[in-house]
């Protein structure tokens, strides 16, 4: 036979702490890159050629991130700009220069009559993305429009 559990007693006394752990190996110190959006611009040309190019240096063509890594990659390099154009389905080219160039578009690439400069914002779409107007970190310009997400460093 089982009887009635009686009331719980009280708590005893706890117990002195371990020893600390070691100390561990402080972390990298971290690198700030600061750009802003300029917007949408013109570059009819391509990381093959010399000529119509708003952004001079062909850096690399990245699949993730293409943003934030061609920042990185233009902020270590000592570039004023970077910019990004989406080259494919997956893929986008990085752009480094420390001055921007104003190109001019063929008549009729990017609408009526010719383009010199600045594009326009429904030029640029979100990086490897679908259209949408922006003017946001995510932003890419358009290798079939002839176009360059450009940005400035702000620091």
């Amino acid at each position: 036979m089982s009887g009635a559990v009686g009331a719980t007693g009280p708590t005893g006394i706890q117990g002195p702490s371990g020893p600390t752990g070691a100390t561990g190996v402080p972390g990298p110190t971290g690198s700030t890159y600061v750009y802003s959006y300029l917007g949408c611009y013109v570059q009819t040309g391509s990381k093959t050629s010399t000529t119509g190019l708003a952004l001079t240096s062909y850096q690399a063509t990245y699949s993730t991130l293409v943003d934030s890594t061609c920042s990185r990659t233009c902020f270590l390099a000592g570039y004023i700009f970077f910019g990004t154009v989406n080259t494919a389905a997956t893929t986008a080219d990085c752009w480094c220069s420390n001055a921007l160039a104003y190109v001019t578009s063929n008549a009729g690439i990017l609408g009526n009559g010719v383009v010199s400069g600045d594009a326009g914002e429904n030029n640029c779409y979100p990086c490897i993305g679908t259209a949408a107007v922006g003017g946001s970190i995510g932003e890419c310009g358009n290798s079939t429009v002839m176009t360059i997400a450009v940005f400035a460093r702000t620091e």
